[in-house]
């Protein structure tokens, strides 16, 4: 059976050669009781709807809804309220991660112990005191969780997601060589997603592990459904160290890979406009708007291009104009400097007559 993963407290941003999102999972809340809930202190309405008594799935949208908007303080109220009815290991778990949220430090772990030791065969607990330590600054305390985890026989993690983790601790704690290493297992599990080799190539151009990163693209090339997205890296990887050639091949890997897909257009446009070939940048806009009907972006492409091409058509005047005043000025200097010369001689031949 395929292990789940668990992604708590974890947000990813993804970024492609363009644009692309990876979106965590949350955790479910389930086992309701089947007491009647006391709503005698709520008053807030869900979408337009007065809470009844009777409607316990109400208490669940509540704090889900609050703790979606990022308001921790009013979701672990519906938390409490909840558990007040029935001890549930992931509401206990989600009270824990809004108290770390709210830098409510002491709670946090209390409540979180308490969800481990309510169901201490499950993984979710293990996670979320891991990353509570890792906030802590005890990295060696969130690192000896993860390494557990992976041994454990009840473990429901994937094992690429536990050495990422590892990764990410030895990264803030400042030891980028074990979090490099610990990022190398991770990638070389045969599923391993797509964001943990964005997360790793982001890690690598932050400290400008070049070396890795050729490494990394080989890698994620090599992978199970890598063929073509590495193509995102080495792009970006490309600009990042100004090998314009290189992003020019790439895009057009892209492009032949997926002559329909507008976003092959749009890169090369890009790595056009960075080497100041704005005529260039702008064919390959005008291709890019053959495979969209996003007008708009199109439009505002070609505007940013034009824009682009105007500014550096005056700067590109003004420079010349500089260069051409500054070799008049060179110019006149060294006329000035012979002509001096010339009168220095004739003073010394004219004193030299004089004395004789």
């Amino acid at each position: 059976m395929k292990k789940i993963l668990v992604m708590l407290m974890l947000v990813i941003g993804v970024v492609s050669f363009s644009a692309l999102a990876q979106n965590g999972k949350k955790s479910k809340i389930n086992n309701f009781s089947n007491k009647k809930v006391p709503f005698s202190t709520i008053t807030i309405k869900l979408k337009g709807t007065k809470l009844l008594d009777t409607d316990k799935d109400k208490i669940e949208l509540e704090y889900e809804n609050f703790k979606a908007i990022g308001k921790n303080k009013k979701a672990s109220f519906y938390y409490k309220e909840f558990l007040e009815i029935e001890k549930n290991y992931h509401v206990l778990l989600n009270l824990g991660i809004c108290y770390t949220e709210l830098n409510f430090w002491k709670k946090a772990l209390e409540t979180i112990d308490e969800a481990i030791k309510l169901e201490p065969e499950k993984s979710e607990g293990y996670m979320a005191k891991a990353e509570y330590l890792a906030e802590m600054g005890d990295y060696k305390g969130a690192l000896e969780i993860y390494e557990d985890r992976v041994k454990a026989e009840g473990n429901n993690v994937e094992e690429y997601y536990l050495y990422m983790r590892m990764g990410d601790v030895m990264a803030r704690a400042g030891k980028i060589d074990e979090a490099i290493h610990y990022y190398n297992i991770s990638i070389n599990y045969e599923d391993t997603p797509d964001y943990i080799f964005e997360n790793f190539y982001s890690l690598l151009i932050s400290e400008k592990r070049y070396d890795e990163i050729e490494l990394l693209i080989v890698n994620y090339k090599n992978s199970s459904d890598g063929r073509k997205k590495y193509l995102d890296i080495e792009g970006r990887f490309s600009l990042e160290i100004k090998d314009f050639k290189r992003a020019e091949r790439v895009c057009e890997k892209l492009i032949m890979l997926s002559p329909e897909n507008p976003r092959g257009y749009f890169n090369y446009a890009y790595v056009m406009e960075l080497q100041h070939k704005y005529d260039e940048a702008l064919d390959y806009i005008y291709k890019a708007s053959n495979y969209t009907d996003d007008v708009e972006k199109i439009k505002a492409a070609r505007n940013r291009i034009m824009s682009l091409k105007r500014k550096y058509g005056r700067l590109k005047k003004m420079e010349e104009k500089r260069k051409k005043e500054t070799m008049e000025k060179e110019k006149e200097n060294n006329l000035q400097l012979e002509q001096d010369e010339e009168t220095s001689v004739a003073d010394v031949l004219f004193e030299g007559k004089r004395r004789s």
